[in-house]
């Protein structure tokens, strides 16, 4: 949920994410209420593993979500992605 949390936040970079998540209290708060994080990897573990996901792999997670946001009457919220990625 890190890797959707630095997306949905807007961060230009992984370092931007990492300071901001660990230094201020708003993002921290909303990192816990809005994603359910409680622990905030660091920049260099994120990058770690998403440097080893391949991208068709992606790019199949994100068609599902597209298609979901267009056939469905339900919110798209991180729970229906969570379910449609998972």
């Amino acid at each position: 949920m890190s890797g959707v949390a630095l997306f949905g936040l807007k961060y230009s970079s992984l370092l931007q994410f990492d300071i901001s998540s660990r230094n201020d209290k708003i993002v921290k708060h909303n990192l816990s209420t809005l994603y359910d994080i409680s622990k905030i990897p660091s920049d260099t573990y994120m990058r770690q593993h998403l440097d080893e996901v391949e991208a068709e792999l992606l790019q199949k997670s994100l068609n599902k979500i597209i298609s979901f946001k267009f056939t469905s009457d339900l919110p798209l919220n991180y729970t229906n992605i969570a379910v449609l990625i998972f």
